[in-house]
């Protein structure tokens, strides 16, 4: 569990093959799939007895339980403004960069020159 989800968070749904019995319940189908919390996390009555889980509904409508350890924060979708971007591809240069640039660019004639 990364963090405590609250109701009304959407959470990515990883079910542990090795410990839930995903063939009887058909559970395979929302592995890695965005799921809504509904229910905060509370211990509840599950057909393998009393778990602590929260309750949450998938994208379908489907209403099911989720241990903790099986809901993860979904990564925000990625922005062009996050991206790095180079000098090259902006419209302008500050003057101190293209100094520096106009000095390595020397400094690397002069070896040049040398060898």
């Amino acid at each position: 569990m990364s963090k405590p989800f609250k109701v009304g968070d959407v959470a990515v749904l990883r079910i542990d093959a090795a410990r839930t019995p995903v063939q009887e319940t058909g559970l395979l189908a929302y592995d890695r799939a965005d799921v809504m919390v509904i229910g905060g996390v509370d211990w509840r009555e599950s057909w393998t007895g009393l778990l602590l889980c929260y309750v949450v509904k998938a994208v379908d409508g489907a209403v099911f339980l989720a241990e903790p350890h099986e809901l993860f924060t979904k990564r925000p979708p990625r922005r062009a403004i996050d991206e790095v971007v180079r000098w090259e591809s902006v419209g302008w240069m500050p003057m101190d960069v293209k100094l520096d640039r106009a000095i390595r660019q020397s400094l690397r004639d002069q070896v040049r020159e040398r060898a």
